[in-house]
């Protein structure tokens, strides 16, 4: 949430996709991020 402050250079990147882009292909090999609404029962939506 504190990722919203009025930041010159985190909010390009930021607003890219997050620290997940810097990874590659890390953003979708992680089941916390993108996987859990392919259809992964995340403990975010229980």
């Amino acid at each position: 949430m504190s990722d919203q402050t009025p930041s010159p250079v985190e909010d390009p990147d930021d607003q890219a996709d997050k620290p997940s882009q810097a990874e590659g292909e890390d953003e979708r090999d992680t089941p916390h991020e993108v996987l859990p609404a392919e259809g992964k029962p995340s403990p975010a939506e229980g």
